[in-house]
């Protein structure tokens, strides 16, 4: 089991959470896109966390990570 994985699992019992997409340029001026989840665990504490998915190539990979984050929310609803 992988990080995204306990990420997916630790969302799907989370009643609610976003998906953002943060879009910045690094030191050589390439476009980036950073995944993150946040999600809320309702309960005696009420966590709120925010997890770091991963970086994407803004202008590359960009429609792929989209259908992949697509895929695991479908994965999440199920």
């Amino acid at each position: 089991m992988d990080i995204t994985d306990i990420i997916v699992k630790m969302i799907a019992k989370s009643r609610l959470y976003s998906i953002i997409f943060d879009e910045s340029h690094d030191l050589s001026n390439k476009a980036q896109v950073s995944l993150i989840h946040w999600n809320v665990h309702l309960g005696d504490s009420n966590d709120i966390r925010e997890d770091f998915i991963t970086l994407i190539d803004a202008f590359g990979n960009l429609c792929e990570a989209v259908n992949q984050s697509t895929e695991i929310q479908d994965d999440i609803l199920d």
